[in-house]
């Protein structure tokens, strides 16, 4: 397995050319972009960040 180590500007060089409020993901070694959260996931989400809290 050949690996490379991304610096800080190779990291963030797609993220700024992503259009604004994009959610993106890092997925074997490529940058998507995400769907939208579905009601059902946001409100599953909330609920376990609420039983999270301290």
């Amino acid at each position: 397995m050949i690996r490379h180590r991304l610096g800080l500007e190779e990291f963030q060089a797609p993220l700024e050319k992503a259009p604004e409020g994009a959610r993106l993901k890092l997925l074997d070694g490529e940058v998507c972009e995400m769907a939208p959260m579905g009601s059902e996931h946001t409100g599953l989400v909330t609920h376990l960040a609420k039983r999270l809290e301290l």
